[in-house]
Order: structure tokens, then sequence, then C-alpha cells
């Protein structure tokens, strides 16, 4: 199940600006919140290759900064060490069943932060200047 078919507005931003589920870029965290059933991931991603929106570019814009909210946690967050890591998001069985995690190396054998959920939001896309 493609997890467009069952996702919110906020979620497709998601798959407009990366054009599927992985995300191939250095990723830099810079918050990651627990509140209640939730943990919020607040990242940037420095130059990123997709294509940023016109207005963005306009502006001087070369990178862009979001939020990933997990909501209904199904199970424990793992997060380990350091900041600088690679990004990729998978969904798992016909009910929303949202598995995120964040690995140091392309070769995605360090993970880094995982978690489950059953809703995720795409919050606070911003572009910056990175210069």
């Amino acid at each position: 199940m493609n997890w467009l078919d069952i996702a919110d507005k906020s979620d497709k931003i998601w798959f407009h600006l990366f054009g599927n589920y992985e995300v191939n870029e250095s990723v830099f965290i810079e918050h990651v919140i627990f509140k209640g059933d939730s943990v919020s991931v607040v990242f940037s991603i420095f130059k990123p290759n997709i294509k940023l929106p016109k207005r963005w570019i306009n502006k001087g814009f070369d990178s862009i900064s979001l939020k990933l909210k997990l909501a209904s946690l199904n199970e424990e967050t793992i997060i380990r060490g350091n900041v600088s890591c690679r990004c990729y998001i998978e969904l798992d069985g016909s009910v929303p069943n949202y598995e995120v995690k964040f690995y140091r190396d392309l070769f995605k054998k360090d993970l880094m932060f995982h978690s489950s959920c059953k809703k995720l939001f795409l919050s606070d896309v911003e572009g910056f200047c990175s210069i």
C-alpha cells in the first residue's frame, strides 16, 4: 500500500519535496522532542539535490528546514549518538504503521534513530540560505 493513499495533506508534502520515500541527502538533526505519545524531529538539509520552489531560489535560499512529527507511537523510540545522518521512511502493513529511520551511513547499517507510529505529519517546511 502506498502511504499517500491514506496520507493527509501535510504528509503529501514529503512526497512532493523528495519524490519518493527515501531521502538520499545528508540531514542535520536540530531537535528531537518527546511529548506524550509523540516525537517530533526537526531537521535541516543543506543544499539538497531536489527541486526547490522558485520563490525560495529567488530569495537566495538553497537549503530546507522541516519538522517531522510521529504521533500515536507504537513502540519505544531508539536514539543513538550524533546528529549527521541519512533518512529513510517506509510504510508497513495495511493499517497505517509508519517506520521512520535515520541512518549514519549510506548502506543503512548504522541506525541512529528509529520510531514506529500510526500518524505522520510534516510541517514547518521553510527555505533558508546556508551561506
